[in-house]
C-alpha cells in the first residue's frame, strides 16, 4: 500500500478547494466572491482592467431603486457580465433561501447567457 500526503489550497472567499497553489492563487485574484477582485473578462472584453472594483459595483445595487439598480450597474460595469455578477453577489440582494416556493428577486440576469453573447462578440473576426 504506498500513501501520499498533498497539500490542499482553499480560497478565502468562496471556499473552492484544489491541489495547484498557481491555480487556485489565480482563481482567488478573480474570484466573483473578491471584494477587490481583478476581472480577467472585463480585460478580454474592454482590452483593459475595470474602473472600479466588485465592492464599488455592489454599493449600487439597492432595494429602494427601480429594477434595484441593474441600469446603473450595467453601465458602470461596461456591462461586463462576470463583474455584474460579482457585484450581485456580493451586494447579498439575491440570496437562495432553500425554499424552491419562495418567489425572491428577479435581477433579470442570465449569467449563461450573457456570456455566451459576450464571448460571441470576443471570437467575432473582420475579414
Amino acid at each position: 500500500m504506498t500513501r501520499k500526503q498533498v497539500w490542499q489550497y482553499r480560497c478565502d472567499f468562496c471556499g473552492k478547494r484544489g491541489y495547484s497553489s498557481g491555480h487556485m492563487k489565480s482563481h482567488e485574484k478573480s474570484c466573483t466572491a473578491n471584494p477587490d477582485r481583478e476581472c480577467r473578462m472585463h480585460l478580454k472584453l474592454m482590452g483593459a482592467k475595470q474602473d472600479r472594483t466588485a465592492r464599488e459595483l455592489s454599493g449600487l445595487l439597492a432595494m429602494g431603486k427601480p429594477m434595484y439598480g441593474m441600469s446603473e450597474l450595467r453601465e458602470a460595469s461596461d456591462n461586463c457580465p462576470v463583474c455584474i455578477l460579482a457585484a450581485i453577489r456580493q451586494s447579498n440582494i439575491q440570496k437562495w433561501d432553500g425554499d424552491p416556493e419562495s418567489p425572491g428577486i428577479d435581477l433579470k440576469f442570465d449569467f449563461k447567457a450573457e456570456m455566451k453573447e459576450a464571448w460571441s462578440c470576443i471570437n467575432q473576426v473582420d475579414f
